[in-house]
């Protein structure tokens, strides 16, 4: 409403002018001629219209600039910065609607108010020199104050502020915009807490941290990169890893730089630097920071000093390789199972004592050990048992199936297998073949239960055999002698008795029976020296000692008697030319007592490094169970006799065809 009333009071004097002028313009025309007259009242339509259009012109541009002022009063009103007009001692004037929502008050309220109350109390001397400089300048000039604790919903804002002049430049008002920073101040002080935390993680972290330009200047290094290679980040900073480092090491550093920046991506590398106490290798995780759009990136890198993880690693490596090696080549077998019994690891050794082509193939097939590797399922149960009640489990015998169906023997060595929460998980161990130790532990038992009863029957035939010489010293020596005696007896009556041709006679017969009887006798003692020990065995060698055995042999059974030698003389040692004797003889003695034979054949044969005797009938050929019955004293001592020397002897019979025994000696001349 005041805006039309001025209005309308510019226009009323207007009017009250043109009037006046109307009035001095009619007293000239009533003097003038006609034409001019009509002359002027043409030229003044003309300025009506003029004027009129002038007039509308002038309306228009009137509105449109209530318009733009009603524009700017919103935009003053609205505007996301406070405005305040305070006349020269600091009282407020004039307000727009932002600054009231700032400061807590209504607009209206607001004029009158000086301006400094609203502010912190600590922040007046700022205030007040804020002021000063605005009326002692009269150049904008700006601040950041803190509202008051009762001010409005604002902590922080920033002033600019600046003087209004009259048209004589005299200074009569100023203006402040206030603009709300309190969240700017906010974002600092957050960025200054991470900026100092990202700076003490950077000086403590045990990695070093660098950054670089695109040129691969040093921008920043933390404080682990001077203690690493004994430099300052003065010393550093602005400087390339040419000026730094060894070139090959400097070479290799920029490479990596520019796989970063040339990919965009961030990339891990192994990078190996020197240090005072030697080359260090270091894992580094660079990556591009981008700082603007037109900049160029920056890189940043961290590295983390993997030293002493890479020789770790080296050491578990090589320990690993020489675990591999153990396992892989061990002649014993190892294994690490399940507690359910299936084979978890299993090695080459272990594999090939079952029968199986590779471990794979043993893991694949032998799912549960119980039943498909021990015999006897129970013994599982057992070793479980003893595995509960015991840390380790040593020398467990059992008898196992290989994959061909064949059993062996082994012996385990075993112990738990625990995760790292000590929880049972299965159990590992090795595994050693003792079949030939068993073999041998019964062959050993076999024999010396055999040489007991060699022992036992060496004594009663030692006994029998004095037996037997007593018996035949008695029946023939002693025999012979007494009655050598007694013929001398009656020899030496008849010379007592006289000297005719009668008794000459008598005496003559006498002496005759009695060279008799000693021959007799004589014969005896010769017979028994060769049973003890054939004279020619020692005297003319083995090959003829075996011959007279064979001519004997048949004279003293009738049974046909063939030997054959491969040469006349074989030189050999006593010991084991008596044993080659001895055994072709208590085969032959074994033929005559039970094979019931019309013919033997003896072979003697020798070799470069053995000599092979061969004594075979026709007889009825001895079975099996005679073969290995170790009631069979003789044959026991043929056995006896060959491994005494290391060599190996045969029996074999066929039912029907005979019997043929096959002795094998090494060849072992003494150095005599």
């Amino acid at each position: 409403m005041d805006k039309k009333s001025d209005r309308t009071t510019k226009f009323t004097g207007l009017r009250h002018q043109a009037e006046d002028l109307l009035r001095t313009t009619k007293r000239d025309v009533a003097a003038m001629p006609v034409k001019d007259v009509q002359r002027l009242v043409h030229e003044l339509q003309v300025h009506q219209i003029e004027l009129e259009m002038q007039n509308d012109e002038l309306r228009r541009t009137q509105m449109e600039l209530e318009a733009a002022r009603d524009r700017y009063m919103d935009l003053y009103d609205f505007s996301p910065v406070g405005h305040l007009t305070m006349d020269t001692h600091g009282t407020i004037v004039e307000a727009n609607l932002r600054i009231g929502t700032m400061l807590g008050l209504p607009r209206k309220e607001l004029i009158g108010q000086s301006v400094a109350r609203f502010f912190a109390s600590e922040d007046q001397d700022i205030v007040h020199r804020h002021y000063q400089e605005v009326l002692k300048t009269g150049t904008p000039q700006t601040c950041e104050l803190h509202l008051g604790k009762n001010v409005g919903a604002f902590s922080c804002v920033f002033l600019k502020s600046h003087a209004v002049h009259d048209d004589t430049g005299h200074m009569t008002h100023w203006r402040t915009a206030f603009l709300d920073i309190t969240e700017r101040k906010v974002a600092e002080e957050e960025l200054r807490k991470s900026e100092m935390r990202l700076q003490a993680i950077l000086e403590n972290s045990p990695g070093m941290v660098f950054l670089k330009d695109g040129e691969g200047h040093y921008l920043l290094v933390n404080r682990q990169f001077e203690r690493a290679f004994h430099m300052s980040r003065e010393q550093v900073v602005g400087k390339t890893d040419e000026d730094i480092f060894m070139p090959e090491q400097a070479a290799m550093f920029r490479a990596n730089d520019l796989k970063v920046l040339q990919t965009g991506v961030a990339l891990e590398f192994e990078e190996v630097s020197l240090h005072n106490d030697g080359p260090h290798t270091c894992l580094v995780s660079k990556f591009p920071l981008y700082v603007g759009y037109g900049k160029s990136a920056i890189l940043c890198g961290i590295t983390t000093d993997i030293t002493q993880r890479k020789q770790m690693e080296d050491a578990l490596r090589q320990s690993e390789e020489r675990y591999r090696s153990i396992f892989e080549n061990a002649s014993e077998g190892i294994f690490q199972t399940t507690l359910d019994g299936k084979y978890v690891a299993v090695n080459p050794a272990l594999a090939r004592m079952y029968g199986y082509d590779s471990p794979d193939d043993m893991i694949a097939t032998i799912t549960d050990i119980a039943s498909q590797l021990y015999v006897d399922p129970g013994r599982r149960d057992e070793f479980i048992c003893l595995m509960r009640s015991q840390e380790e489990v040593t020398g467990f015998e059992a008898l196992v199936c290989r994959k061909d169906g064949s059993f062996i023997w082994i012996s385990e060595n075993v112990r738990p297998r625990c995760d790292q929460a000590g929880v049972l998980i299965g159990y590992e161990g090795t595994v050693e073949n003792i079949t030939e130790r068993k073999l041998a532990s019964e062959r050993l038992h076999a024999t010396l239960e055999e040489v007991r009863m060699l022992s036992g029957r060496l004594a009663t035939a030692q006994e029998e055999e004095r037996t037997r010489i007593a018996r035949e010293l008695h029946d023939e020596l002693g025999v012979g002698l007494t009655c050598l005696k007694i013929d001398l007896s009656r020899l030496y009556t008849m010379e007592s008795e006289g000297h005719g041709a009668g008794a000459r006679k008598k005496a003559e017969d006498k002496i005759r029976a009695m060279i008799e009887q000693i021959d007799t006798t004589i014969a005896s003692v010769q017979r028994l020296v060769t049973e003890l020990r054939p004279a020619v065995l020692d005297d003319l060698g083995l090959v003829a000692a075996i011959e007279w055995q064979c001519q004997d042999f048949q004279k003293r059974t009738g049974i046909p008697c063939t030997c054959v030698t491969s040469a006349d003389d074989i030189a050999m040692e006593r010991e084991r030319a008596t044993a080659i004797f001895r055994i072709c003889q208590e085969a032959l003695t074994n033929t005559v007592r039970h094979a019931k034979a019309t013919a033997v054949t003896i072979k003697l044969e020798s070799r470069s490094e053995s000599l092979r005797l061969v004594v075979a009938d026709n007889g009825v050929g001895i079975p099996d169970t005679k073969v290995s019955n170790i009631q069979s004293l003789g044959l026991l001592g043929m056995r006896e006799r060959v491994a005494l020397f290391g060599g190996e002897i045969t029996i074999q019979g066929n039912p029907g065809n005979g019997t043929t025994v096959t002795a094998c000696l090494p060849r072992c001349l003494s150095s005599s």
